[in-house]
């Protein structure tokens, strides 16, 4: 199964096709074997098995797809659900140690990882701050340049936005802003407020049910990397996790 995965990300044609794409569904399966491992109460074998599959799975993400944005979002989403998901006091020192030691852990593999890949650099501050793609330049389209002109645009037009698809930013927010205006801006954030202040309070997520919170994080995760990434078009996984979420938190209520 492994061979024939590390052969889908590795070909040409699959990175050609949508990196940023392939990259989302990496981190999804990344969230979901690492806190199946993390959280869950099935036997240590299993949660161990699961482990080392999440590892695999996001070192074929650093060394292949190299997605910083799938890569830092779905292990920042992963760090924070460990953190809060039991909240003893002697358990969060325990974990903060821990995550601690993985940071560590993590930088020097990163630069030991560059001097075989050098592909692995773009993960370097540096060398993102300098990236073409973040930054811009006379060649390329830079995120801070869409940034800025989703912020024009909504300066001109600031109430209704100038309209579906007229405006790309690589920013949920941004693109909101500029596309549907200050009303449009209103009613997002007004469903996600609504959607997190549901599912913090239900019973399913506080009494620490593992799949609903592992949904729950996805999401998370999906809203996190949609901060550098993807249009209104491509947020039919941001919903569909949305409405798993709400859906279990129905169904426990009924």
């Amino acid at each position: 199964m492994f061979i024939n995965f590390g052969k889908v990300l590795t070909s040409s044609a699959a990175l050609k096709l949508n990196r940023v794409g392939i990259g989302e569904g990496v981190g999804i399966l990344f969230v979901y074997t690492m806190l199946s491992a993390l959280i869950s109460s099935v036997s240590i074998v299993r949660r161990s098995l699961m482990f080392i599959v999440g590892g695999i799975i996001q070192f074929l993400n650093l060394v292949t797809l190299t997605g910083r944005g799938s890569v830092i979002f779905s292990t920042a989403t992963v760090a924070m659900f460990y953190l809060v998901y039991n909240k003893k006091s002697n358990m969060v020192w325990k974990k903060i140690l821990l995550l601690a030691i993985f940071a560590v852990f993590m930088y020097f593999t990163l630069i030991y990882l560059s001097t075989i890949f050098p592909w692995v650099s773009r993960f370097n501050l540096r060398n993102m701050l300098s990236d073409p793609s973040v930054v811009g330049n006379h060649i390329f389209v830079g995120r801070f340049d869409l940034y800025k002109e989703s912020l024009k645009v909504f300066s001109q037009r600031v109430f209704f936005g100038a309209g579906y698809g007229e405006v790309y930013s690589h920013n949920i927010f941004l693109e909101t802003m500029s596309c549907f205006g200050i009303v449009g801006l209103i009613l997002f954030c007004a469903f996600l407020a609504s959607f997190f202040a549901e599912a913090i309070k239900s019973d399913m997520v506080r009494k620490r049910d593992v799949l609903c919170n592992i949904a729950f994080a996805i999401f998370v995760f999906l809203l996190l990397y949609r901060q550098t990434s993807f249009s209104w078009a491509n947020h039919k996984a941001l919903m569909f996790f949305a409405g798993a979420v709400v859906s279990e938190i129905s169904r426990s209520n009924s």
